[in-house]
């Protein structure tokens, strides 16, 4: 999907009616200069004429009647200086500013670039190693926890039931029968220790293996959301130069004038995308 139409979509929330729409008050002798000696509720510091003029080339005034009301419209083309100042501005508010065009890269051709980054770092990193070194040793250690399991229930068996409770020192044939089962034993008891000892060695590199991968993927956390970062402020960027605020652009004002009271008001907005909002117009006349 291409990123200048995600873009452009997600921004008609904000066109020019949800902050320009406002009443305009002036005087002057004709409909035209009316409006352009008016100025903006919000920015009074310039007439409405001269902001345009000086941030639009090839301005365009008019008026007419129609249905008995009476209209004065303008058209100008975005030019060199206010899309510099509208770059200046804008590029270091970044995404921070501009949420709606995050939340559009994030959810559609980002994401789709983040599982093909995330396919390479998964099949490359040392991780995988560590999951098969893991599965590796939790099966080597369960089979030595059955086989001890074994064992012991053998030995409890032979001392329970096969050693006479009679044995005891004062036996004559104590030493010779005691040497036999010791000699049976003793090669069990020995297996069980080697087992115990091997057991806790094995859980011992399981723990260590599972702390290393552990870290690890805090890591590659860390890793993902600094690139996320940058890819969205890239993306941004991009989008920046090659769509919001193209030098040339025309944009095009309606207002209704009404004559009783020497007021007008906005009516209309438009321009040759959608991509431009009504911060194009906040730009131009905050200076």
């Amino acid at each position: 999907m291409n990123t200048n139409n995600i873009i452009k979509h997600s921004l008609k929330a904000v066109m020019l009616f949800g902050l320009l729409v406002s009443l305009l008050t002036s005087c002057g002798d004709s409909n035209v200069t009316l409006v352009k000696d008016g100025t903006m509720n919000s920015y009074p510091q310039g007439t409405i004429g001269n902001v345009l003029d000086a941030n639009f080339d090839s301005t365009d005034w008019s008026s007419e009647e129609k249905g008995g009301k009476t209209f004065v419209n303008f058209s100008g083309e975005i030019s060199e200086g206010l899309r510099a100042k509208a770059l200046a501005k804008d590029y270091p508010k970044g995404v921070e500013t501009h949420k709606n065009i995050r939340e559009s890269i994030v959810r559609s051709n980002m994401s789709q670039k983040f599982m093909e980054e995330l396919k390479i770092l998964q099949a490359n990193r040392p991780q995988v190693e560590g999951i098969s070194q893991t599965k590796k040793l939790e099966a080597e250690l369960n089979i030595l926890r059955s086989k001890l399991k074994e064992v012991s229930e053998k030995l409890y068996f032979v001392r329970t039931n096969e050693l006479p409770q009679s044995l005891n020192g004062n036996n004559p044939k104590y030493e010779a029968q005691k040497a036999v089962y010791d000699k049976k034993l003793k090669p069990m008891e020995l297996e069980v220790q080697r087992m115990k000892e091997k057991s806790s060695e094995l859980n011992q590199k399981l723990y260590d293996l599972r702390r290393a991968m552990q870290k690890e993927g805090q890591n590659l956390g860390k890793e993902f959301r600094l690139a996320q970062e940058v890819l969205v402020k890239n993306l941004f960027a991009e989008y920046l130069e090659t769509g919001f605020y193209k030098e040339g652009e025309i944009i095009s004002l309606k207002w209704v004038v009404h004559p009783n009271d020497e007021s007008f008001e906005l009516i209309e907005f438009s321009s040759d995308t959608v991509a431009t909002s009504s911060s194009i117009f906040r730009v131009a006349f905050s200076d």
